[in-house]
C-alpha cells in the first residue's frame, strides 16, 4: 500500500514538473515572440525549440557583426594627432626683369639695364611639423599642419663670378659661380580632405607662409669659394593653394601611416618689395613679383 501510494505521489509530482515546464517555456517564447501558444506535442515541442533556439542564435550574431570596428562604412573614424614631413622639388613662375646697377666681371665696370633674377632658377623644398586630422564624418577631415620648411633655389649664375687669384699662372681669373637663395619659413597648411575610398584620400586647401629669414650665397665647389652676398628677404606673409592625395595603411602599433603627393602653387611674390643688395661687389637691383611653385612627396604618422 505505501509502494503504491508513494509510486502515486512520485508520478503526480512529475507530471505536475513536467507540465509547470511546458508552461515556463510557453511563457518566455511568447515574450520572445517565438510562439503564441504552447507546443501541442513532443514533436511541436521540438520544432519550437529548434525555431526559437535559430531565431535567438540570429538576433544575438547580428547585433554583434555590426559592433566590430571598420564593420559600419558610416561609422566616424576617431580622430588623430600625428607628424608630417615632406620634401621635393621647386620652382619659379611669372618671372620678369628687374631694373638694376650690375657688375660685368668680363669688362669690370657697373652698368643699368634689366636682368632677370630667377631665370633658369630650380629649387629643393624640406619641411617637418605636426598635423592633426580631425573628422567630420567618415567621409569629409579637416587636417591642419604646422611645419618649419626650408627652400633652397639654386642655378649657375650668369650675371655673378668669382674672382679667383691663380697661384701658378699669376693671374686673376673670373670663374662661374652658383646662386643659391634660401627661404626660412613657418608653413601652416589648412587642408580639407574627402576620403572616396576606406584608405584613399584627395585634398584640397590654402597654406600661410610665415617668412622667418633668408640668405643669398654664391658658392664655386672647385676653387672652394663661397661668399655671402647678403640677406635675402623674403615676403614676410605668403599665401599657397595646396592640392594633393594619398593613401593610409595601418601601422603594427595601432597608428597610420600616410604616403601622398601635394602640389602647392604660391599666390604671392617670393621676395619682399625692396631693392637687393649684391655686398660683395656694390650692385643692386630692384625686387620683382616672382612667385612659386612646389611639389612634394609626403609621408605622416598619425597616432
Amino acid at each position: 500500500m505505501k509502494k503504491s501510494l508513494i509510486s502515486a505521489i512520485a508520478l503526480a509530482c512529475t507530471m505536475v514538473v513536467a507540465a509547470n515546464a511546458q508552461d515556463d517555456y510557453e511563457d518566455y517564447a511568447y515574450e520572445e515572440g517565438v510562439a503564441e501558444s504552447a507546443p501541442e506535442s513532443d514533436s511541436d515541442y521540438s520544432t519550437a525549440k529548434s525555431s526559437y533556439s535559430s531565431e535567438v542564435t540570429k538576433s544575438e550574431e547580428v547585433p554583434v557583426a555590426m559592433e566590430l570596428p571598420g564593420q559600419n562604412a558610416s561609422e566616424k573614424p576617431k580622430n588623430r594627432l600625428g607628424f608630417h614631413l615632406g620634401m621635393g622639388f621647386s620652382g619659379t613662375y611669372g618671372n620678369e626683369k628687374a631694373a638694376g646697377y650690375y657688375y660685368n666681371p668680363t669688362t669690370d665696370k657697373f652698368y643699368v639695364g634689366e636682368e632677370d633674377p630667377f631665370a633658369g632658377y630650380l629649387g629643393l623644398n624640406f619641411d617637418l611639423g605636426l598635423m592633426y586630422v580631425f573628422f567630420v564624418n567618415s567621409k569629409i577631415a579637416i587636417a591642419p599642419e604646422f611645419n618649419f620648411r626650408v627652400i633652397d633655389y639654386f642655378k649657375e649664375s650668369d650675371i655673378y663670378y668669382a674672382k679667383v687669384y691663380d697661384d701658378y699662372w699669376h693671374r686673376t681669373t673670373y670663374e662661374p659661380v652658383d646662386e643659391n637663395m634660401m627661404l626660412f619659413d613657418i608653413a601652416i597648411p589648412v587642408m580639407g580632405r574627402f576620403y572616396a575610398a576606406k584608405n584613399f584620400y584627395a585634398e584640397a586647401g590654402v597654406q600661410f607662409n610665415l617668412n622667418l629669414a633668408g640668405s643669398f650665397t654664391l658658392d664655386n665647389a672647385e676653387y672652394d669659394y663661397s661668399e655671402d652676398v647678403g640677406d635675402w628677404a623674403g615676403e614676410s606673409f605668403g599665401v599657397s593653394l595646396n592640392f594633393g592625395g594619398g593613401a593610409s595603411f595601418n601601422a603594427k602599433d595601432g597608428g597610420l601611416i600616410e604616403l601622398g603627393v601635394r602640389f602647392m602653387l604660391d599666390l604671392t611674390r617670393l621676395e619682399a618689395d625692396e631693392k637687393v643688395n649684391n655686398e660683395a661687389n656694390g650692385s643692386y637691383r630692384d625686387a620683382v613679383a616672382t612667385k612659386g611653385w612646389h611639389i612634394q612627396f609626403v609621408c605622416n604618422y598619425l597616432l
